[in-house]
């Protein structure tokens, strides 16, 4: 049986600050407990720091380097409390990657502005450099897809092959690259076993593990017209949802000789567990709040309240905090988590 799983592999947002970020002197900026900024003083040669920012920070989470932070944009139009930040690679097949893009959110040091480009890989054991090789034979020529078949939307492209250290590279209507996983990581001199083992873990071994990665700017969210509350943009469900509208809307191939032509999807079907029927678009109805988040923390954090109790007292306890906060969640609709800590005394 042919195995599958989705994950993130680059991700870059644009966010905005209170207040500039290059106007304060710390060479150390402490964002919440666990995330913390680091000034770059010297930072030539390091390929996360774009010279169009004049100011570059490490983002650290609990001590590990998570990503970059760049600071004041030389293109004005941005504005001075614009952020760019990057998430390095290595923090996606992390298991706390998840808790650190929702503490992102949650603080109020900085909003979400959009997102600059974001990669979805589909790694399966499935031959795809195979299924594309025939596809491209089907098109009958690499560039201009005039054969038995074509892609689906105006000015979508058709597929194209390109040789690569690790060999055949297919890029499929200018957004999806196919290529051996495998192979692409035994070649990459810059050390990527973590991808070894998350596709391990996720019981992908035994055979080689090919790669559809979806690359997408904020362009092309808006030409796709895919929306999406970014706290998901961590959660494997909403991926496969842009996934597969984007798959809708770009890499869907239809017969072109036929008067009743026939449509197919280059990746049919997304595996059961991964479907979801909707995407969660942002609006007021259900976009989740940094109150809620931040009630959340507090929650967890309940933990050290508990610490002193002896287990008789820690079960009393437990039973009144949960029938407190059960009332409250049926007096307060819709959900406020800063309602809720003031009404538990947590706030």
């Amino acid at each position: 049986m042919k195995k599958h799983t989705i994950v993130l592999d680059c991700k870059e947002v644009r966010l905005t600050t209170k207040l500039p970020i290059w106007l304060i002197p710390e060479d150390e900026l402490k964002i919440t407990s666990n995330i913390k900024l680091v000034l770059i003083r010297d930072f030539r040669g390091k390929g996360n720091t774009p010279k169009n920012y004049a100011y570059h920070f490490e983002v650290l989470y609990r001590g590990e380097l998570y990503g970059y932070l760049n600071a004041k944009p030389s293109e004005k139009a941005l504005g001075d409390n614009s952020v760019r930040l990057k998430i390095s690679n290595a923090s996606f097949y992390d298991s706390s990657y998840p808790d650190f893009w929702r503490e992102i959110l949650a603080t109020d040091f900085w909003k979400f502005q959009n997102i600059i480009k974001l990669h979805i890989a589909y790694d399966t054991t499935e031959n795809l450099q195979k299924k594309a090789n025939r596809l491209c034979k089907a098109l009958l020529t690499d560039e201009t897809p005039s054969g038995k078949l074509r892609f689906v939307g105006k000015g979508a492209g058709g597929i194209t092959r390109k040789t690569e250290a690790w060999g055949t590279e297919y890029i499929m209507c200018r957004i999806s690259y196919i290529y051996n996983k495998t192979k692409e990581i035994r070649t990459n001199k810059k050390g990527k076993g973590y991808i070894d083992s998350f596709h391990k873990l996720n019981g992908l071994e035994g055979s080689d593990v090919y790669r559809m990665e979806l690359r997408l700017t904020g362009n092309d969210f808006r030409n796709l017209k895919i929306k999406i509350d970014p706290i998901l943009l961590c959660d494997t469900k909403s991926l496969a949802g842009i996934l597969n509208q984007a798959g809708e809307k770009r890499l869907t191939i239809i017969e072109t000789k036929r008067s009743n032509p026939r449509k197919f999807r280059f990746i049919n079907p997304i595996p059961d567990s991964l479907k979801v029927e909707k995407l969660q678009n942002v609006t007021p109805e259900n976009k989740v709040s940094n109150n809620n988040i931040n009630f959340v923390h507090t929650l967890d954090a309940l933990t050290e309240k508990y610490s002193h109790y002896t287990m008789m007292e820690l079960m009393e306890q437990l039973k009144k905090d949960s029938e407190k906060v059960a009332s409250i969640c049926a007096m307060n609709k819709p959900f406020d988590g800063n309602v809720l800590l003031g009404k538990l005394g947590l706030k």
